[in-house]
């Protein structure tokens, strides 16, 4: 009975990885193949395997870390080229959050950017004003973000 395991794949690595982060704590590094052994995913043999193999594995992962995160406050952090680590919770705090917040920077970026650098005589009135509020919307975005910034610098200082 004991070999019995449960569906979908990622919910036996759940499983494994609450366990053994109660058992030896928060940090440990979780690599690709002990991953994909938990969720008894066979290695490809051949490209078109490994296409559905990679497409498989990266879709349970997500699975994983939302669940980890959602229902067990547990975030499996990409550590490239290694694994997946289950951070601290004061890690999550700092190192997990700021991750999307560098990447949503980036991206409001190239949301600027497609904005900037357009043929503006093409453009209708409406798409000109469209245009105007969407680049105001991005510029106070990042205003804010910067802001943010500023202010926990401060803080670091008078603290």
């Amino acid at each position: 009975m004991d070999d019995l395991k449960t569906y979908p794949p990622y919910k036996n690595a759940l499983e494994e990885i609450i366990k053994e982060t109660l058992e030896f704590g928060y940090g440990k590094l979780f690599t690709h193949q002990s991953l994909s052994d938990m969720m008894d995913m066979t290695q490809p043999k051949t490209i078109p395997e490994y296409k559905k193999f990679e497409f498989a594995y990266m879709s349970a992962i997500e699975n994983l870390k939302d669940e980890l995160l959602i229902e067990h406050h547990m975030f499996l952090c990409n550590e490239k080229g290694q694994g997946y680590r289950v951070l601290e919770p004061e890690e999550q705090v700092s190192t997990g959050a700021d991750r999307f917040f560098k990447k949503s920077f980036r991206e409001i970026g190239k949301a600027m950017k497609s904005l900037v650098y357009v043929q503006e005589e093409m453009l209708s009135d409406q798409a000109k004003l469209d245009r105007q509020r969407k680049m105001q919307r991005a510029a106070f975005i990042q205003a804010s973000y910067r802001k943010k910034k500023l202010t926990e610098v401060k803080n670091i200082a008078n603290g």
